[in-house]
């Protein structure tokens, strides 16, 4: 006989511990400060170099031709703007993001911004551009899944948090944005003059034919292998009910926003208060269920 998840009316979700928040809190605002503080400096230093074309540090040399520069300054612009989406998103959506997951956040625009554009680690390492699209598609991934199940915690809707669902959710999310960053990628390069997708190689060579078109086709695949990635971890978290995403949904899920008053759910919680006090809810149907019922079911 098929075993029905029941979960007690007066079941209390374990809390996280207050020095794992700490933990996360301290973490996350470490790495939101040295990673503005890196931009603000490759700002500085790119910025003279644009308008006048001289280095005032000469001390740091880099080989940038001026198309470089104004990709690298343009990138790092946007990286300042990029590491304030974390806090934005929150305020704007009143969803609690772990705070590992922002520091990843953090590292990954250093890397596409600092290290990747004006150190030029896109040319010198080879699979760069494929390691961050790789960690971009499973961040996505990851975030989707937290919007699924900070919205279904909302709406009181957990039973449809299954893991094919998260699963589903994980690619399609993260193929969305990725897709939605090529296009600002092709964009720019069109638009302003640059060289976001590496059509021309830094001795000046102009690769043309499918040559001109494999950087996007292949950040699109290595993205979809991280989103696959997230997937699986979102998969098995549910499936076996441990994990990041089971945590997070269970813990930290709006912990500070109160649903929107449902008046039937408050008749159904009034119902249940006045019977025996020897019950269970049936998770997602709200149907009381009798605890000898659920002896029965398990023998």
């Amino acid at each position: 006989m098929k075993k029905e998840r029941i979960y007690s009316t007066n079941t209390v979700m374990p809390k996280i511990s207050l020095a794992h928040h700490e933990h996360d809190s301290i973490l996350e605002s470490l790495m939101y400060r040295s990673v503005l503080l890196a931009i603000g400096l490759s700002v500085l230093y790119l910025l003279p170099i644009a308008l006048t074309g001289s280095n005032w540090f000469p001390v740091l040399a880099l080989d940038l031709s001026a198309a470089e520069v104004t990709t690298s300054l343009m990138q790092c612009l946007l990286g300042a703007a990029a590491i304030h989406i974390p806090l934005l998103f929150q305020k704007l959506t009143h969803i609690k993001l772990p705070g590992g997951l922002c520091a990843f956040f953090y590292v990954f625009v250093l890397c596409a911004t600092v290290l990747g554009e004006v150190f030029s680690l896109y040319y010198i390492v080879p699979v760069w551009d494929s390691l961050l699209h790789f960690g971009s598609g499973v961040l996505l991934g990851m975030l989707g899944n937290i919007i699924l199940a900070s919205y279904l915690h909302r709406k009181n809707l957990h039973s449809m948090l299954t893991p094919v669902f998260v699963a589903i959710t994980s690619v399609a999310f993260a193929l969305c944005l990725g897709t939605v960053w090529e296009i600002y990628e092709f964009a720019a390069d069109n638009l302003l003059g640059l060289n976001m997708q590496k059509t021309v190689l830094q001795d000046g060579t102009i690769l043309t034919g499918k040559f001109a078109v494999l950087d996007t086709m292949k950040d699109l695949i290595v993205n979809l292998a991280g989103s696959i990635l997230a997937a699986a971890s979102s998969y098995l978290s549910i499936k076996f009910e441990n994990g990041w995403l089971y945590g997070y949904t269970m813990n930290r899920a709006v912990p500070d926003i109160p649903a929107k008053p449902d008046k039937n759910r408050a008749q159904k919680h009034s119902a249940l208060q006045k019977g025996t006090g020897n019950e269970h809810l049936c998770f997602g149907t709200g149907q009381r269920v009798e605890r000898d019922s659920r002896a029965k079911s398990d023998d």
